[in-house]
């Protein structure tokens, strides 16, 4: 029972892995910062167009700081709920990939 030698198939096919993951983790990194600009630029247009109804919250009293912390509310439970929601859908699709890859797979 002598030690397998590696050939160069072995090294080639490690680094096609390699190389693979490193795509899918680029790709996932831009997806990911995409993903940030547009909720961040979501919430600015949002901003801006309620800008009005913050403006009549003022007028009829409500505090500045009262009206900042409800835009600081609002972004704060759409994160909290996109967090939990991904998370949920993480923990679904790790219950479920055994599965899918025995489907896909054949």
């Amino acid at each position: 029972d002598q030690p397998r030698s590696r050939g160069l198939g072995d090294v080639y096919k490690r680094q096609t892995v390699f190389n693979v993951q490193r795509l899918v983790t680029g790709i996932l990194i831009v997806i990911g910062i995409a993903t940030i600009g547009i909720g961040a630029l979501v919430f600015l247009l949002s901003y801006r167009l309620r800008a009005q109804e913050f403006e009549n919250l003022n007028k009829i009293g409500a505090d500045p700081t009262t009206t900042k912390a409800l835009v600081v509310f609002e972004a704060g439970f759409v994160i909290v709920a996109s967090l939990v929601a991904s998370g949920l859908l993480v923990i679904l699709v790790a219950a479920l990939a055994p599965i899918l890859v025995r489907v896909m797979l054949g």
